[in-house]
């Protein structure tokens, strides 16, 4: 029992150290003040396309775009539409978005390719 103990405190320790150099060697980006100023930053920009509140269209936008070494966000496509508005109130907004902090690789700044979900909902 003792050594079943042993081994899994041993494995844990290691699971751990394993996930601290890989935390030092990569980093994602990131929207500057994190993920809740990144949600802030949408909710306080997105306007409901009049059209899409007229069609009564609801659903969430999938757009994908670089985050490049810099922090600049570069070549937005959305993956998912929702309606060509709504698609279009999204574009509006990654070009909106201001530098981010890049993500890192091996202590270098790295091109990172980034998944973001808009939730539009009457």
């Amino acid at each position: 029992m003792k050594r079943n103990v042993l081994m899994l405190l041993i494995c844990f320790v290691m699971s751990m150290a394993m996930n601290v150099v890989a935390q030092e060697r990569e980093q994602l980006p990131q929207f500057p003040g994190g993920d809740a100023e990144l949600m802030s930053f949408v909710a306080q920009n997105l306007v409901y396309p009049e059209q899409a509140v007229k069609d009564k269209v609801q659903g969430r936008v999938i757009v994908e775009m670089v985050i490049e070494k810099t922090g600049e966000v570069a070549d937005a496509k959305i993956l998912r539409s929702v309606s060509p508005e709504c698609d279009a109130e999204v574009l509006r907004i990654v070009n909106l978005m201001p530098k981010w902090t890049p993500g890192y690789k091996d202590g270098e700044p790295v091109r990172t390719t980034f998944v973001l979900p808009v939730v539009f909902k009457l």
